[in-house]
């Protein structure tokens, strides 16, 4: 029977959180406070107590969470900071918004994630940070980035769009850093029903910085300390978000049991390349599984075909920051040789955590059939 496997599956999230989720809105519609309402609050101190972490800042979107974090960390006009192409652009404008200079280097072939051995390599008198980013929800290598960081006195900010909960040596991601963002965009792991986002710091004077430049550079209603900015959070988003808080750990160990399933399916298939995305230093949470074809051309056959029986596949992301328009007049194309070989093969497959394993089977049943008549 032909299913319909979205590759996020969020009308069954929501239907089976619809009534906790109804009555937490109605709370704060009933308050009439929706902007300083004290969900807010809850939910920092609940992420923050969750991530192990001092200090949580809740902020519109992921993008003025980077940009935040960039900001009360002292980067700006005159520093260059090192980030990966492998990521959605915002990884990118965050550092331009605060006059800084992104350098973007190419990724590993293992994992897609953030080369660190090409880090030096990128290394000025104006370097002033690197931005790993956690893509995929899999950890990048903490410990080379922390090892060059400390040997040339540069910061470290995480991009954790991808990554809540996601642990590097025992230690959740977000505390490898001065700052680390998150997005609650409603497709990653922990989503609102709109844009939202944190920052997470253990560093109290970053800590109170970002939380002012959120709210116009306030210290008090009439007093701005800073020229701010209005990235504050919304109460509804906060409600939504504190409430799924309660089911995140239960959702991503789903998320890696369903890996697990992908892997040992898919290892059968000669003509994908299965990326390395557990080994005993992390805890992946998955927010993509993410293969590739070996084949050229390939790729759009098999996402058509997996779209007539009945499965959604997406590509994160089809252009790579390298080669957007306002990006690739600054660089040189072939500096990207690992990123440029595989941004036209790679394809996500259904994962979430109301993808049940029997949808996982089925995905993997139609991918193997595929490749037997391609063969």
């Amino acid at each position: 029977m032909r299913k319909n496997i979205p590759l996020v599956n969020l009308t069954k999230m929501h239907d089976f959180l619809s009534t906790k989720i109804n009555l937490e809105i109605n709370k704060i519609i009933k308050s009439n406070n929706f902007l300083n309402h004290k969900i807010i609050n809850r939910l920092e101190n609940k992420f923050a107590k969750l991530n192990q972490s001092k200090y949580c800042v809740a902020v519109s979107n992921g993008t003025s969470a980077l940009s935040l974090a960039l900001e009360a960390s002292g980067i700006g006009v005159g520093h260059d900071v090192i980030t990966t192409t492998n990521s959605f652009f915002s990884t990118y404008e965050s550092i331009i918004h605060v006059g800084a200079r992104p350098i973007v280097i190419d990724v590993n072939e293992n994992d897609l994630t953030l080369d660190a051995n090409l880090i030096e390599k990128y290394i000025t008198k104006k370097t002033k940070a690197i931005i790993p980013v956690h893509i995929y929800g899999k950890p990048v290598d903490m410990n080379k980035i922390i090892k060059i960081s400390k040997k040339y006195k540069l910061l470290i900010i995480e991009d954790c769009a991808q990554s809540h909960f996601a642990k590097f040596n025992k230690k959740f991601v977000g505390n490898f850093s001065l700052a680390s963002a998150y997005s609650f965009y409603p497709g990653k792991n922990i989503g609102g029903f709109g844009d939202a986002g944190c920052v997470v710091t253990n560093n109290k004077k970053v800590y109170q910085k970002i939380k002012s430049l959120r709210d116009h550079g306030r210290v008090d209603k009439y007093k701005h300390q800073y020229v701010g900015y209005n990235y504050r959070i919304d109460a509804i988003q906060a409600a939504v978000i504190h409430l799924k808080l309660n089911y995140i750990f239960k959702w991503n160990k789903h998320r890696r049991d369903l890996a697990r399933i992908y892997t040992q399916e898919l290892k059968k298939v000669n003509d994908l390349i299965l990326f390395d995305y557990t080994n005993e230093n992390i805890e992946n949470v998955f927010h993509l599984f993410v293969v590739s074809v070996k084949k050229n051309n390939l790729r759009n056959s098999l996402i058509d075909f997996l779209k007539i029986n009945g499965i959604s596949a997406g590509i994160h992301y089809p252009i790579p920051i390298h080669l957007q328009p306002p990006v690739l007049k600054k660089l040189k194309r072939d500096s990207f040789p690992v990123m440029n070989y595989y941004k036209d093969k790679i394809l996500s497959l259904p994962i979430c955590p109301f993808t049940s394993k029997s949808d996982v089977k089925y995905v993997t049943s139609k991918i193997i059939k595929f490749f037997n008549i391609k063969s």
